[in-house]
């Protein structure tokens, strides 16, 4: 992931991103660029929602690693 052109974070199979705009029904604050063929999925901001009304212990996960990024764009 890069932000204003500064690599802010790299993930690897499994992992997630755009989790901050849906959580905070903002635009996204990143730009991800893959090094490999991937494959994604995209989920709407009301999917997204319930899926996360569905799952609480996922919600707190997404909250924190959400938290943790918005932190760390800060510095």
């Amino acid at each position: 992931m890069s932000q204003g052109g500064r690599v802010v974070g790299e993930h690897g199979p499994g992992g997630y991103v755009g989790e901050i705009a849906l959580l905070e029904h903002r635009p996204r604050h990143a730009t991800v660029i893959a090094k490999t063929p991937v494959k994604l999925e995209v989920i709407k901001q009301r999917e997204f929602a319930g899926l996360l009304e569905e799952m609480p212990d996922l919600a707190r996960q997404v909250r924190a690693v959400a938290a943790d990024r918005l932190a760390n764009a800060e510095d």
